[in-house]
């Protein structure tokens, strides 16, 4: 996608999949009208995930599923001070015998040219919506910085885990001030739960073994192809709970995050990956698009408890790139997705290559 705002182009983003931003505030002509244009290009593409070498083999000629093109999920313009909160990713830790610590690292970016202290408070409620826990920080912040407040709990009163039966989930208000005043509010999720995957065993959620009965997901629906609401992505998983499972695989890119939020509050665990389908391409440009979309992924839903794997490509070995390229990039997203999140288990799979 290409972006322009009253015919200046303000950003470009590779990936059909994950949400992007822009500031747009040096292209905005305030009290007048603005012209906002979007173009939205699903070509098969060998720099771009996901591809197929062999164009008889693509979209719209045939595939697994179907790219549709065009925009299909939210878009809003968003207004806010010149100092904002940029995302907060919330690290709970907890085992059966220890105690819980829930570890907030909070991204606060200056975008004015001054420098500004700036005092971050974070406010922890409970599943009730009770206080329980709160931290406040402060830093000086230059003009055009962005740093991390990292902050870190460890009483929470009785907890109440997450699981596919109670799926309670805590809440982080993040409020940050300067000079005497609050100029921006952040709220995130996160949810208490310890799991175990590993080979041989059964896989265990907070110290009880479990059978997973799991399901693959695809976004699509007659007469809306990928332009689901929020109501109907809501709307599959209540279907996919009432019929008895509770772990999905969205197939095979990242979920919207209307449909991830509805797995956090209804109690199904979550198996998301990037679009790494069809082929591997040994355009250099192709890796970096894959490490970028994973990491754009692992970062927005880095706060959903629903999320128990990362999976990092499924079935892209059918044309392309050959065995060393393929067994090479999946090695770097593999390493890359532990980088970005030690807490959860990393998957994928190829079926022509035994060595992948």
């Amino acid at each position: 996608a290409k972006v322009w705002v009253n015919g200046k182009e303000v950003g470009g983003h590779q990936g059909g999949y994950t949400a992007f931003s822009f500031d747009i505030t040096d292209a905005v002509v305030f009290g007048q009208e603005n012209r906002l244009a979007v173009r939205a290009d699903n070509s098969n593409n060998p720099a771009i995930a996901p591809w197929m070498a062999a164009e008889n083999l693509s979209f719209p000629y045939s595939f697994d599923y179907a790219v549709y093109g065009g925009i299909y999920r939210d878009v809003w313009i968003t207004v806010t001070d010149g100092v904002k909160i940029e995302k907060v990713f919330n690290t709970p830790m907890c085992g059966q015998a220890s105690p819980t610590v829930l570890s907030m690292a909070t991204h606060v970016k200056n975008h004015t040219a001054e420098e500004k202290e700036v005092t971050l408070t974070s406010t922890v409620m409970d599943p009730d919506g009770k206080e329980v826990a709160k931290a406040t920080g402060k830093k000086t912040i230059a003009g055009g910085e962005e740093v991390v407040f990292k902050q870190m709990k460890s009483a929470f009163g009785k907890i109440q885990f997450w699981n596919v039966d109670e799926p309670n989930l805590y809440t982080v208000k993040s409020t940050i001030s300067y000079d005497g005043a609050e100029v921006d509010q952040f709220e995130s999720v996160f949810g208490i739960r310890d799991f175990s995957i590993s080979n041989g065993n059964a896989f265990v959620l907070n110290g009880k073994k479990m059978l997973i009965r799991g399901i693959n997901r695809h976004q699509d629906m007659e007469g809306a192809g990928y332009a689901l609401s929020n109501g109907q992505h809501r709307k599959d998983v209540e279907i996919i709970k009432e019929a008895g499972f509770n772990f999905i695989r969205h197939a095979h890119y990242p979920a919207d995050p209307e449909f991830t939020r509805a797995c956090d509050e209804l109690g199904l665990m979550l198996w998301l990956e990037i679009p790494l389908t069809g082929s591997v391409s040994e355009d250099p440009a192709f890796a970096e698009n894959c490490k970028s979309q994973l990491q754009e992924m692992i970062e927005q839903s880095y706060n959903n408890p629903s999320v128990i794997l990362w999976g990092i490509g499924n079935e892209s070995d059918r044309s392309g790139g050959g065995e060393a390229a393929s067994n090479k990039l999946f090695g770097e997203l593999a390493a890359m997705a532990k980088r970005l999140d030690k807490t959860r288990a990393t998957t994928g799979c190829n079926w022509q290559y035994e060595s992948n």
